[in-house]
């Protein structure tokens, strides 16, 4: 059975034999006319053709991507290796690695267009996020501040000019959403193509840019690239992008749940724009799900009540996908055994969401922003705000032994002397969590907390340290002071090495009093300036 292959130049159908013969004929040949467009009055399609021609492949089919092959500058003649034009791809399938089978397209698609989604992406088989997933962004809830009407970004996306973007937020907050709004936006203009970092090498990318060099070659279109998951290539790694960036051969949009200005290299992210998503209120999610009932209706006719909806949006905790997944899965389990018009029960809800995780990643953004809190609670002696903070690290997964570590930084850092047993009792906490370990270590860190949310504060240390630095930064190498200097030998001594030493235990009050321990630059010199006594 012939294949067929999509003409890069009027993307008709034509089979892989006769491509080259179609190119040289500058598209005109009637021998390869278009096996997907209706035939003109009067004109017959030969049975062998139609007999020849690939049948639709279903649900699994309809996402393969159509391959062409490659083109070597001043020629049509195609040679071996393929360009993908679009990959239509979901995510489990980026269009890598694919052999020749995927050459066989089905004509349904390609006569909806490049770029559109299908079945892998949208169809009955794909998940309900993905089954309603907006194509507009006024459609799109959450991201006003971002994409409100009028917004820089939401008018270059309605015009068509899509800047490089960083899209930096939380898990099911839009981001993927907006990709696939811009994906709309330029199709027909531009061609888009779909990776993750997550299953994506370096291999990879170079050969997703080779595609959009011979894409632009053969058609004169440019490649927009969303690159999921960015984060997960090293700043080494992402500076493949920076020749393409350059010379504009595609536009990068990179999606990322890890803050760019630590994750994103400088150079990549100077020819970017980050537009920041914010998390997903409980409101917007219960929006999202009443959109998803009302374009996706579920079969078994369950009725969802807004309790219902109410409890999904704060067990998703801002996580659009995670939402509607829910929502699907609890009724899925409720259809068994239920009639139309009975309303989905809480029980198949939380069943549906087994265990709420907290948002908590010890390598990310969030392990900081945790920490942080938990150190400020402190500082600001709000004992009840400390333990919060404290159970969600450790609901987290947090190492007790991390904790503890920063436990004992505070009490040097923020008690210091107004109450030198807070570094003794954060030390005793460090090595009583190593010894049980979790879960009986929870008390004890709880302890500690109690005690450095509750005593008195003072940074007077930590001051003068870092007075100190600042100080040695400036002149790191004054010497020491000759009597100050060590003498175990002779001829050290002979040098005058600790000449006019004065041994305070064996000296007046006066004598010990009257030695400088500075070096001269330094004489006079206040590191340590203690707090002021509390009126």
């Amino acid at each position: 059975m012939s294949r067929f292959v999509a003409c890069p130049v009027c993307a008709t159908d034509v089979s892989i034999h006769d491509i080259n013969a179609h190119l040289d004929a500058g598209c005109a040949d009637p021998t390869t006319a278009a096996l997907g467009s209706s035939p003109a009055a009067g004109s017959q399609t030969s049975p062998a053709s139609q007999s020849s021609r690939p049948s639709g492949t279903g649900a699994s089919g309809e996402g393969v991507a159509r391959s062409l092959a490659y083109t070597a500058p001043g020629s049509k003649r195609l040679r071996n290796s393929a360009v993908v034009l679009d990959s239509g791809s979901s995510d489990d399938d980026e269009g890598l690695g694919r052999d020749d089978s995927t050459l066989a397209a089905p004509a349904a698609k390609r006569a909806r267009g490049l770029g559109r989604k299908d079945r892998s992406e949208g169809g009955p088989a794909a998940p309900l996020a993905e089954r309603v997933r907006p194509e507009r962004l006024e459609d799109m809830r959450g991201q006003e501040k971002a994409l409100a009407p009028g917004t820089l970004l939401a008018t270059l996306i309605e015009q068509g000019k899509i800047p490089n973007l960083i899209l930096w937020g939380p898990p099911g907050c839009g981001k993927t959403t907006l990709a696939h709004v811009i994906r709309t936006r330029v199709e027909g203009k531009m061609v888009f193509r779909k990776l993750s970092a997550v299953s994506a090498n370096l291999k990879a990318v170079r050969e997703e840019l080779e595609r959009a060099r011979n894409t632009r070659r053969l058609t004169g279109k440019g490649t927009v690239l969303f690159l999921d998951e960015i984060h997960r290539f090293n700043k080494m790694q992402q500076d493949v992008f920076l020749p393409a960036l350059e010379s504009g051969l595609i536009t990068l949009i990179g999606a990322t749940t890890e803050n760019p200005a630590f994750e994103i290299n400088d150079a990549l992210l100077s020819r970017t724009r980050i537009i920041t998503f914010e998390k997903l209120s409980a409101e917007h999610v219960i929006a999202i799900l009443r959109r998803a009932l009302d374009a996706a209706p579920h079969g078994s006719g369950l009725a969802v009540t807004d309790d219902v909806l109410g409890t999904i949006a704060g067990l998703a905790d801002g996580d659009a996908r995670a939402a509607l997944n829910a929502l699907e899965l609890a009724m899925d389990i409720e259809a068994r055994g239920r009639s139309p018009g009975d309303a989905l029960s809480l029980r198949a809800v939380k069943e549906a969401f087994q265990t709420r995780m907290v948002a908590f990643d010890r390598a990310g953004d969030e392990h900081y922003n945790v920490i942080s809190a938990l150190h400020k609670s402190l500082r600001g002696s709000d004992v009840d705000a400390s333990l919060y903070w404290l159970g969600r690290q450790l609901a987290g997964g947090e190492k007790v032994e991390y904790i503890a570590r920063r436990l004992i930084r505070f009490a040097a850092e923020d008690v210091g002397m107004a109450d030198p047993q807070a570094l003794a009792i954060a030390v005793s906490a460090f090595q009583a969590s190593h010894l049980i370990g979790m879960p009986e270590a929870d008390v004890v860190l709880a302890q500690a907390v109690v005690y450095l949310a509750k005593a008195p504060k003072s940074v007077a240390v930590y001051e003068a340290i870092k007075r100190v630095k600042e100080t040695v930064a400036r002149a790191p190498n004054d010497p020491v002071p000759i009597h100050l200097r060590n003498a175990p030998r002779k001829v050290l001594k002979d040098l005058g090495h600790g000449a006019g030493y004065v041994y305070p235990p064996h000296a007046t009050r006066a004598e010990a009093a009257s030695q400088s321990y500075l070096p001269d630059s330094l004489r006079g010199t206040m590191f340590f300036m203690p707090d002021p006594t509390p009126e």
